[in-house]
């Protein structure tokens, strides 16, 4: 497959990917916007709902109102409720007939209201009922059930849930809802605004998936649009005032509470979370539409892309057919090379870069393992000497005054620390070998100073398996003994000491000589900062004088060998004696493998 179709196909598989995922967010984020506007439609339908129940109730307020601002009325509402026999009947006919035309007004009857006062004397009077039905002749004031609701509500309107027209003669099925007040002051009656339930189906609905609940005196139920949605659940939510003017989800269903703040009217409102078909099929079309809109327009940029992409590499492709080892000086190669296209370039260019690199980096790895290896090797070179010249001198000293065995055991030492010190084949030991060498020098040693002198080994067992320069440790020691005493006649006591510390490892060697002066410790600090930078920077070659700078050396080989993680201290004792400290170690242990990668033993036998 050539390299235009295979990056139409790549990227043809990438569009469809990528326009899948946009039909799939276009989908989500239209099903959310849904989620959202049915929550904000029954956040608007419950409001407009309280709004208009408050309507309602608020003109059958009004007409009671209107009844008891008329002095003449309420006169007649007070003469009626009198027990006293000694009215004339004249006058008791006279105030029901102004009660009558009174609640006859147009003001009463325009709302198709039955408005009826009646006391417990049975006692009523009722306005016109613009209804085919007939109002009953009488009734037995008992029969009311709701009178002890008015009384306990002091005067104050109460709004009685649906129930059967008690004025209205075989009002068979129908009901009303009605406010009921109690008239204040001895037997004055009460008077009730009658609305019928059907009323009630007038209230808005917009959306004919939207059911309606409304709950009169907390919890009773005043209408339904479905009834089996009338749960204990949903009552509960009417009585829960937290939930007032929310839309919460419960089960399949999102259900709005609004409460009104005039009249103890709540209104819940519930849908059903799933989506209706109609609105599933707009959303799903949509989705697919932005889906396919935009694969074909993601393949259309794909195809133009890779024809003006490939259209060099073809050319390139053309020229490096034609060219033979006879045309290599012909214009065809010239113009690729001259050419402006990077494309064009990128072959001739990367290929004999790749030539030249390839080359530059086995040139530099090579002459980086030879420039560690002679720097290791230079510096393990440069270690002091002088010991050996002292140790001669005893051996000749002992041969002259004394024919004994002791001269046949510091010859064996001294060939043990000669096989010891000159083998570089390996330029590292572990710390075990190189206490056992710095032993056979203790030996050396005891014979030169005899009891003058003590060296003390304590080493942790887990300190012993360490990587470690070899004769780092007799460097350190010797050190001691040339610089830290100046013929003293007092006991020479090094102490030295490994602990283990953290993942890493310490030695600290200790003596209870004169210690180093200011002058020669910041001498001696700063070489050894000055070993610590050039390290850094590229491995140059360090050139340290023989004699005197034992312990920079030894600084040198263990910043090779440890990297960053080496610890190397140089200083005075601080706990009350006189004398030097040295700490060397790594702040972690080392394998052998670490060891040789640093120094470059696997890249030098694989090479």
């Amino acid at each position: 497959m050539k390299f235009q179709k295979k990056l139409i196909l790549l990227f043809a598989i990438v569009s469809m990917v990528s326009s899948t995922l946009a039909g799939l967010v276009v989908y989500r984020l239209s099903v959310l916007n849904s989620e959202s506007g049915t929550r904000a439609n029954l956040k608007v339908t419950s409001s407009q709902v309280i709004n208009e129940m408050n309507e309602k109730f608020a003109q059958m307020d009004a007409v009671m109102n209107y009844v008891l601002s008329d002095v003449d009325l309420l006169d007649s509402i007070q003469l009626l409720g009198r027990d006293d026999s000694s009215v004339p009947s004249s006058y008791v006919a006279n105030a029901r007939t102004k009660l009558r035309y009174g609640l006859s007004t147009d003001f009463i009857t325009r709302n198709k209201y039955l408005t009826v006062f009646f006391n417990n004397k049975d006692i009523y009077i009722a306005s016109p009922w613009l209804s085919k039905e007939k109002l009953v002749d009488s009734f037995d004031f008992q029969d009311i059930p709701y009178v002890d609701a008015a009384d306990a509500a002091l005067g104050k309107t109460v709004i009685i849930n649906r129930h059967k027209n008690f004025w209205i003669e075989d009002s068979g099925s129908e009901e009303v809802f009605s406010v009921i007040k109690a008239l204040q002051g001895p037997n004055m009656g009460y008077l009730e605004v009658d609305n019928s339930a059907e009323s009630l189906k007038e209230l808005s609905q917009a959306d004919p998936t939207v059911n309606l609940l409304l709950y009169v005196n907390g919890d009773e139920l005043l209408y339904a649009t479905d009834q089996s949605l009338d749960t204990e659940e949903y009552r509960a939510l009417a009585l829960n005032e937290s939930a007032d003017n929310k839309v919460t989800a419960h089960g399949t269903y999102y259900v709005g509470v609004a409460r009104s703040d005039q009249y103890d009217v709540t209104a819940v409102v519930v849908k059903s979370q799933r989506l209706s078909s109609v609105e599933l099929q707009r959303i799903v079309k949509t989705s697919i539409g932005i889906a396919v809109l935009v694969f074909v327009v993601s393949l259309a940029m794909v195809i133009l892309s890779s024809f003006l992409i490939s259209r060099p590499i073809r050319e390139m492709r053309r020229v490096i057919e034609e060219t033979r080892l006879e045309n290599l000086d012909s214009a065809g190669v010239s113009s690729v090379m001259a050419s402006n296209d990077e494309i064009q370039d990128l072959l001739n260019s990367y290929q004999m870069m790749i030539r030249r690199l390839d080359m530059a980096i086995a040139k530099e790895k090579k002459a980086s393992i030879l420039q560690v290896e002679a720097l290791y090797d230079s510096l393990q070179a440069q270690i002091n000497p002088h010991f050996f010249y002292n140790v001669l001198n005893v051996i000749s000293a002992r041969g002259v005054l004394d024919d004994d065995e002791m001269i046949c055991e510091i010859c064996g030492a001294l060939a043990s620390m000669l096989r010891y010190s000159t083998g570089n084949k390996v330029r590292y030991t572990t710390v075990k070998e190189e206490v056992e060498y710095l032993q056979q020098y203790r030996y050396l040693l005891k014979a030169r100073f005899d009891d003058r002198i003590a060296v003390d080994i304590y080493m942790d067992e887990a300190v012993k398996g360490q990587i470690i320069p070899k004769m780092a440790l007799q460097q350190i020691v010797e050190n001691s003994v040339n610089h830290g005493y100046h013929q003293t006649v007092f006991l020479m006591k090094i102490e030295i000491t490994g602990r283990t510390d953290g993942d890493g490892w310490k030695i600290r060697v200790r003596d209870n000589g004169s210690g180093f002066d200011k002058e020669s410790l910041k001498r001696v600090q700063g070489t050894i900062q000055d070993i610590r930078k050039k390290l850094s920077s590229s491995h140059e070659n360090i050139e340290l004088e023989i004699g005197g700078l034992g312990l920079v050396n030894t600084y040198a080989r263990c910043k090779l060998l440890f990297g960053d993680q080496t610890i190397f201290e140089v200083g005075n004792r601080n706990d009350g004696i006189a004398g030097a400290e040295i700490v060397i170690g790594s702040r972690r242990s080392f394998t052998k493998d670490e060891i040789d990668e640093a120094l470059g033993y696997h890249d030098v036998e694989e090479g």
